[in-house]
């Protein structure tokens, strides 16, 4: 998904959509191994078409909290490089989990897109790899500024992949002791 992110931001194209339902996944290999992911629905914004982000429709939990404020109407200026890696970090807490984001929470309706504006995030269950767990929290950071690219967030990926397949013994001990590897900062 970051891959994909990263081709189409520097080709100046922002998605303003990513969530779960526009990422497709099959398997690269018969044998079930690797996958093959396609970033899709791109220029098919349902804030363009009228949906609701700010009241109960649940839509609005891929959405950065920027973009959920109410004087930002238009769906072109929704689309943003730094909405797009806020949205990434929701998917990256779904995969991490394995749980929607929020769907165990006291946010229902409207309170949803107005506590997401205020700074609420979903938490992450305690056994959850702090490393990968540390690089959400930042894509998903209250101010876009402080986000980071998608060429960074692809850096640090390639490289705690590089770490755990290099280490694949280092990875069950540090399992095992709760210590996670020293990954490189995000600009």
């Amino acid at each position: 998904i970051a891959r994909g992110m990263e081709y189409l931001h520097a080709k100046g194209m922002y998605h303003g959509e990513l969530n779960p339902s526009n990422v497709l996944v099959r398997p690269r290999q018969a044998d079930g191994g690797y996958v093959q992911v396609k970033v899709t629905g791109f220029g098919q914004s349902g804030i363009a078409t009228g949906a609701n982000v700010n009241g109960d429709d649940n839509a609005c939990i891929w959405y950065a909290p920027e973009v959920l404020k109410p004087e930002v109407a238009d769906a072109g200026s929704r689309r943003t490089e730094k909405a797009d890696v806020y949205s990434f970090a929701m998917i990256c807490f779904e995969l991490l989990t394995g749980k929607v984001p929020f769907e165990d929470n006291h946010l229902q309706g409207d309170k949803t897109s107005k506590n997401i504006r205020a700074g609420e995030r979903p938490l992450f269950p305690f056994q959850t790899p702090k490393y990968l767990t540390a690089l959400t929290k930042r894509c998903w950071h209250a101010d876009p500024e402080q986000r980071p690219g998608f060429s960074s967030v692809c850096r640090v990926l390639r490289y705690v992949k590089r770490f755990l397949v290099m280490n694949p013994e280092q990875q069950q001990q540090q399992a095992a002791q709760g210590d996670e590897p020293v990954v490189p900062p995000v600009d």
